[in-house]
C-alpha cells in the first residue's frame, strides 16, 4: 500500500497506548494506517529530532469569535501550535448557542462546547454573567441538548465571589441538579470561591471538572499549608482537575507546591481568549506545556493531559488523542528546544527554564495544514 503521508525518524509519543519509541507514522486519507517495511508515500516528512504526537486537544478555551468579547479565532489560534481539537468553555448560553453553532460550522479545527448556565453565556468582560436559576427555562435547555447533540459536552458555571455574590453555593447546587437532569458533566470555575475548596469540591460528581487548579487568589487548593483530604477524595471518585491557565489563574508558587505534593492536573488547557491570544508574555498551549516541563512533570504525563484524557472525556477515545492505526489522522509534530527561556505566571512571578516546546507541523484529518519553515529544509 502507498501512504499519502509518511512521517519518519521522529520520536513517537502516544500516551493512550503507552508508546514512546522511534517509529514511522503512515497516513492514508483521513486515517492512520499500519506502517509496513518498504512502504512508499506521496509525501515524506523527516521528523528527525522531533516528537510525533496525537493532535493536541485544548479542553478549555473561548472561541465564540465576534459573538463575545473574549472569543478568539480557533483556526488561527490553535492549528499552528499542534492543536487539532478545541473545547469552548461556556461562551454561549441557551439564548446564544444557535449562532455559536453556526460559527463553529465554519471552523476547520474540530470543536465541542460546554453551555453556560447563564442564558447569554460569558459574553463580556465588562460585568459578570447573571446567575438566576429560579428564572431558568427548562424547555430551552432541553432544546439545546437535543439540537447540539454530541457537540455539547455539558454545562459551565463560575463560582468566584465576584460572580455569585451573596448567592454563595446556591448556583452550584442548581447547576449540579441541571447537569444531573440531562446526564451531563459540569465544568466549575473555582477561582476565589465564597467557601473553602474542600467544601466546594465535595459536591462535585465523577466526570465533573474543577478548573483553574493552580490559581493563587483567595481560597486556593491549599488549606493550612496542605492540600486537604477532600481534594484527594474527589480525585479518587472521578472528579477531573484542569490546570486551565488563563490570564489570571496560574500561580507558580501554588503549582510548584502542588506538583511537589504530586497533585498533578488531569487536563492541561489554556483558557485562551482575546485577552491572552498573541499577547506577551509568550502564550499558547505549547508554552503552557513548557511550564510543566519546568515544574518537573514527565513529558508522557503532560501529553496525556492534552491527548488521551480529554479525548476520553469527549467520548472520542480511540478516534482522537491517539496515533493508533484506524484513528483519525490528527497529528502534531513538535520539538523540545534546549535554550534559556523565562516563564511568567499570571501574578508576574518569573522562573528561568531551559526547555521550550515548539510547533513543527500540524496534520488535521490527514491534511498538512501548517508546517514550520524549519521542517521544510
Amino acid at each position: 500500500m502507498t501512504a499519502d503521508i509518511l512521517i519518519q525518524n521522529g520520536r513517537v509519543l502516544d500516551p493512550a497506548r503507552g508508546i514512546d519509541q522511534s517509529a514511522p507514522v503512515a497516513v492514508k486519507g483521513r486515517r492512520i494506517i499500519p506502517w509496513e517495511e518498504g512502504m512508499e508515500a506521496k509525501t515524506t516528512i523527516d521528523a528527525s529530532g522531533c516528537l510525533v504526537t496525537p493532535g493536541l486537544i485544548d479542553f478549555h478555551a473561548h472561541i465564540y469569535e465576534r459573538g463575545t468579547d473574549s472569543g478568539a479565532n480557533p483556526d488561527l489560534a490553535m492549528l499552528p501550535y499542534g492543536v487539532t481539537t478545541v473545547v469552548d468553555a461556556g461562551s454561549s448560553g441557551v439564548s446564544t448557542y444557535r449562532s455559536f453553532l453556526d460559527r463553529l460550522a465554519l471552523c476547520r479545527i474540530k470543536t465541542k462546547f460546554f453551555l453556560h448556565i447563564s442564558p447569554t453565556g460569558q459574553v463580556t468582560h465588562q460585568y459578570p454573567e447573571l446567575l438566576r436559576p429560579e428564572r431558568w427555562n427548562m424547555e430551552k435547555f432541553q432544546e439545546a441538548v437535543e439540537l447540539a447533540g454530541d457537540k455539547l459536552l455539558g454545562f459551565k458555571l463560575r463560582v468566584s465571589r465576584n460572580v455569585v455574590g451573596d448567592a454563595g453555593l446556591r448556583p452550584l447546587e442548581a447547576a449540579l441538579e441541571l447537569a444531573e437532569k440531562f446526564q451531563k458533566s459540569l465544568v466549575v470555575h473555582v477561582t476565589d470561591p465564597p467557601v473553602l475548596q474542600s467544601k466546594l469540591v465535595g459536591r462535585l460528581r465523577p466526570g465533573d471538572v474543577f478548573c483553574h487548579l493552580y490559581h493563587g487568589r483567595g481560597n486556593t487548593i491549599f488549606e493550612n499549608g496542605d492540600i486537604p483530604p477532600a481534594l484527594w477524595e474527589a480525585r479518587e471518585r472521578g472528579v477531573l482537575f484542569d490546570c486551565c491557565h488563563g490570564s489570571a489563574n496560574f500561580s507558580f508558587p501554588v503549582a510548584e507546591k502542588a506538583v511537589e505534593a504530586r497533585f498533578l492536573p488531569d487536563i492541561i488547557s489554556t483558557d485562551l481568549n482575546t485577552v491572552t491570544w498573541c499577547k506577551p508574555p509568550l502564550y499558547n498551549l505549547l508554552s503552557v506545556l513548557s511550564k510543566f516541563l519546568l515544574l518537573g512533570v514527565p513529558l508522557e504525563k503532560i501529553l496525556a493531559c492534552v491527548t488521551s484524557t480529554p479525548a476520553r472525556l469527549m467520548g472520542e477515545e480511540g478516534e482522537l488523542g491517539t496515533l493508533a492505526p484506524g484513528s483519525c489522522a490528527d497529528i502534531a509534530i513538535l520539538r523540545v528546544a534546549e535554550r534559556p527561556v523565562e516563564f511568567v505566571d499570571t501574578e508576574g512571578e518569573r522562573r528561568n527554564g531551559r526547555q521550550l516546546v515548539l510547533p513543527m507541523a500540524t496534520l488535521l484529518d490527514g491534511v498538512l495544514v501548517w508546517r514550520s519553515q524549519e521542517l521544510c529544509g
